[in-house]
């Protein structure tokens, strides 16, 4: 593990007895599951595709690396819009609340909007190993 990962393994672990000790048990609990649908759909998105970068023992053509983006900013989208009929649906039978919902749609948007413009740089930095 380098030192960098220990540091940011440290800082969430850190953030997360920060957060308990902070928010009161029920909004700890929105958190908790806004990170999940965030953490969920990031990972429906990745696929393995970030893996598949990294490990590949050829150049990777910069229209493939185009049409990963694409296909993922699409994904993203895709997702954002499942999310916001689900949340859509829990809030109108009243197993949210509006603002629960929005929380969750919002924290989860914030996820899915940014992971396109990482995942590729994040697995070109790592398959250099300069991370």
């Amino acid at each position: 593990m380098s030192a960098a990962n220990a540091v940011a393994l440290g800082t969430t672990i850190a953030s997360y007895f920060l957060y308990s000790r902070l928010l009161t048990p029920a909004d700890f609990g929105i958190y908790a599951g806004a990170l999940a649908i965030a953490k969920l759909g990031t990972t429906l998105l990745d696929g393995g595709l970030k893996t598949s970068l990294i490990k590949s023992h050829e150049t990777v053509e910069p229209t493939v690396l185009r049409g990963l983006f694409l296909g993922s900013c699409g994904a993203g989208l895709a997702v954002l819009l499942l999310l916001s009929v689900v949340l859509g649906v829990l809030a109108s039978a009243g197993t949210l609340s509006a603002s629960t919902a929005a929380f969750f749609f919002l924290y989860g948007a914030a996820y899915f909007a940014t992971y396109p413009f990482l995942f590729i740089p994040l697995a070109q930095l790592e398959r250099e190993q300069r991370y």
